[in-house]
């Protein structure tokens, strides 16, 4: 008789739009530690990225300008590096107005379970997830799309 072989696949854990998105705390560069649910009533953007993803490096100053010419949204940048020195270097030299939150056992991006870099997850302000993806253009035209629906509902 020939021995079977068994191949069980464990697959991250999803995340789905319409669900509750998960609360999470992490460290700012500046030490201060950070929780989402701090932000609910906003609409927050968060974007997983790393220093070493070309595609990040582009994306990343774009968000800073969208924090900046959207009142009401919270972009919260969410570094899985494994050397902070790395990311504050960049941070400076970039000059990224945006929150730097570090992750670099990637505690957070593994509970949203991120399928590639970068990748955005916008949550409305009832802490719901709205829309998750990584194509730059429409992350912009979702996240107009929240914070105009928050506005009206205000």
């Amino acid at each position: 008789m020939k021995p079977t072989l068994l191949l069980l696949c464990a697959l991250a854990p999803s995340i789905a739009v319409a669900e509750s998105a998960p609360d999470f705390e992490a460290t700012l560069l500046d030490g201060e530690r950070v929780h989402l649910e701090s932000f609910r009533g906003q609409v927050v953007l968060i974007e997983f990225w790393a220093t070493w993803c070309g595609p990040c490096r582009e994306q990343l100053p774009k968000l800073a300008a969208l924090e900046n010419a959207i009142e009401d949204l919270v972009v919260l940048a969410v570094n899985v590096d494994k050397r902070r020195e790395r990311v504050e270097l960049f941070a400076e030299r970039v000059r990224l107005p945006q929150r730097v939150l570090l992750d670099p056992e990637a505690r957070v991006a593994d509970r949203y379970a991120i399928q590639g870099m970068p990748w955005a997850v916008l949550v409305a302000a009832d802490g719901t997830i709205v829309w998750q993806g990584n194509r730059a253009g429409e992350t912009y035209e979702r996240v107009r799309e929240a914070v105009r629906r928050q506005q009206e509902s205000e």
